[in-house]
């Protein structure tokens, strides 16, 4: 089971962010390389990481690499490794700034599972029909 933190933004809508290690944003970024952390920022609507991570990988192309050819290569690699280890902690870190409060932290199969037994309501439910 994987961990989750549940989230009510203002409007009531409730968000589960999984926590550690992005699996797909890792492996989207194999296949697109090293546009990988800008398209899964986008596909998840996450607007400020994405450009965030725009400006990190064009601050990486502007660096004059001529000495060393290789550079390049492995700065978008760790670059690529530290926004699959810290994504979901920004996903959390701008749900906050924008409102959200934390409802929970549930072990949970998927997003669906967490929001159903993160909502606070829905356990006061539960807890009334027992």
């Amino acid at each position: 089971m994987k961990t989750f933190a549940v989230y009510q933004s203002k409007d009531g809508k409730l968000e589960a962010i999984k926590r550690g290690f992005c699996w797909p944003l890792f492996l989207l970024s194999i296949f697109s390389f090293p546009l990988g952390p800008i398209l899964y920022a986008l596909l998840k609507k996450q607007w400020q990481i994405a450009i965030f991570a725009v400006v990190v990988e064009v601050g990486f192309s502007l660096i004059e690499f001529s000495h060393y050819p290789y550079w390049l290569l492995l700065s978008h690699i760790i670059t690529w490794m530290l926004f699959s280890f810290k994504f979901n902690a920004l996903s959390e870190y701008f749900i906050v700034k924008r409102g959200g409060r934390l409802i929970s932290c549930v072990e949970a199969k998927g997003v669906v599972d967490a929001c159903f037994f993160g909502d606070e309501s829905r356990s006061v439910e539960l807890a009334q029909v027992k």
